[in-house]
């Protein structure tokens, strides 16, 4: 039973070997709107990826821009202190001049008045 059967189906020698026809037929070429619907997903997707890193890119920028300021204020502050203790040692040297030139005065006059005394 099943010899005939295959005698049946085997070719003849003169005849070629078709390929069996198992492969699904080629899809219809797609409309041009649906070729370019997933071509705007794929975009507007690209664009929403670029703006979240944009706005991540920028509340970061803001944020070490805050951190610049916070310094820049930092230093004002501690220049301004410097500024008013240089102010205050510039007044302290020119008394401590003063009191010196006093002293050396004062020191000529005694050295003066003992070297009269002695004589």
């Amino acid at each position: 039973m099943f010899g005939a059967l295959l005698r049946k189906r085997s070719p003849d020698a003169d005849e070629p070997v078709r390929p069996l026809d198992i492969a699904p037929p080629p899809p219809e070429p797609a409309p041009a709107t649906a070729t370019s619907d997933p071509l705007i997903c794929l975009v507007e997707a690209d664009i929403h990826r670029a703006r979240t890193r944009l706005a991540e890119t920028a509340a970061q920028m803001a944020g070490a821009c805050a951190d610049g300021v916070r310094g820049t204020e930092a230093i004002r502050h501690d220049s301004d202190h410097l500024a008013g203790k240089t102010e205050q040692a510039r007044t302290s040297a020119a008394e401590l001049t003063g009191a010196l030139t006093a002293l050396a005065t004062t020191n000529d006059q005694i050295g003066r008045q003992a070297h009269t005394s002695d004589a």
